[in-house]
């Protein structure tokens, strides 16, 4: 089942029930991605059904072929390739998968626009695996970028050219361990990127 009606591609659903049609009475065996998954029988109609519903499917890419073999044991070529991506990603716990949602962070910012628009973000590095870093949206796609952290005083904490989504609160600018103490800090983002001036705002850190 699509999980968004205008997204065919991909789906949140990860329990599959795989239907087709192929030649009255055969014997039909299902391949997912290349690899024989189980077999089943066509009806009097030539109709189909393997259902795997009881197994929950990773997320990833499925590619679903068949090939049916007739009462004369002579099996068919293989069937048409059927591909379909399966992401249960939901990063706002909003009961709709990222795929399909606009404001992926619930924070009122449109993903589209976030890297642009977004002036305020934080983060709590404590090592729980929950926002222990600074993630930027996007900022993959802007090859030599520069991201910069000033603490209050307006000191340069933390520089970083093609910034990589991992900063946890550590200064790059001393040396040890270099844990920034909790509170606010400005940040600048340069996307260098013709006609748009560098975004500002304040990140707030938190153990």
């Amino acid at each position: 089942d699509y999980t968004c009606t205008e997204t065919t591609e991909i789906t949140a659903d990860n329990t599959f029930v795989i239907v087709g049609t192929a030649e009255a009475e055969s014997t039909v065996e299902v391949y997912i991605n290349s690899l024989s998954i189980g077999t089943t029988t066509t009806d009097i109609n030539g109709d189909w059904e393997l259902d795997l519903s009881s197994t929950t499917q990773v997320d990833g890419a499925y590619i679903t072929t068949a090939t049916a073999t007739d009462s004369s044991n002579n099996t068919s070529a293989s069937s048409a390739e059927f591909t379909i991506q399966v992401s249960t990603v939901n990063s706002d716990l909003d009961g709709l998968p990222d795929f399909c949602d606009s404001d992926d962070e619930n924070d009122g910012v449109e993903d589209a626009n976030q890297i642009w628009t977004k002036t305020s973000y934080g983060i709590s590095p404590n090592g729980d695996g929950v926002n222990d870093a600074w993630v930027i949206r996007d900022i993959n796609n802007y090859s030599g970028n520069v991201v910069r952290v000033f603490n209050r005083s307006g000191k340069l904490v933390f520089e970083q050219k093609d910034y990589q989504n991992t900063w946890d609160g550590v200064s790059s600018k001393v040396s040890g361990n270099g844990k920034l103490p909790v509170g606010a800090y400005y940040f600048t983002i340069d996307l260098n990127t013709a006609g748009k001036k560098p975004v500002s705002g304040w990140i707030y850190l938190n153990y």
